[in-house]
């Protein structure tokens, strides 16, 4: 067992996510600027809407799991809280708390995910994990379908 200690994993199809993210954020913060004009919360909309794009960006390029949990978790939080933006409206509110129910099972099924994938490798390293050889009948197979590159 080894302590790969890294946070980040920055190789090019981590880049070109962060790239991907970015343009659709840009895109999103474009189109919101003019509907979102005169809002009396104006400016927290689009200081969530930085801290989402940022939490995707970290969740694309996280190394440890317990990062990409917290990212996960984060971005959860910022998804379900812009949902209910107009706090007023009766529809928002309805799907806002659907979304965090739904949001919070998820999240829930991510952690005890991890948990059993460390318990299992004793690494909490995703690159760590991907490279060692377990043997475990369940772990050797989700990497390889799941990550093509792992042997």
């Amino acid at each position: 067992m080894t302590n790969d200690l890294s946070l980040f994993h920055a190789d090019p199809l981590a880049l070109l996510m962060m790239v991907l993210v970015g343009f659709i954020g840009l895109a999103v913060a474009a189109f919101a600027y003019r509907y979102m004009k005169g809002d009396a919360h104006y400016r927290r909309f689009f200081v969530l809407l930085a801290l989402l794009v940022l939490s995707v960006m970290v969740m694309v390029a996280a190394d440890q799991l317990a990062l990409l949990l917290a990212a996960w978790g984060l971005s959860n939080a910022l998804l379900v809280t812009l949902m209910v933006h107009k706090g007023s409206w009766q529809a928002a509110r309805a799907s806002g708390w659907l979304a965090g129910r739904t949001y919070l099972f998820g999240f829930a099924a991510i952690a005890a995910a991890f948990g059993l994938l460390y318990a299992a490798t004793g690494q909490g390293s995703i690159q760590a994990i991907l490279r060692q050889d377990s043997g475990s009948p369940l772990i050797t197979p989700a990497c390889r379908c799941c990550c093509r590159w792992v042997p």
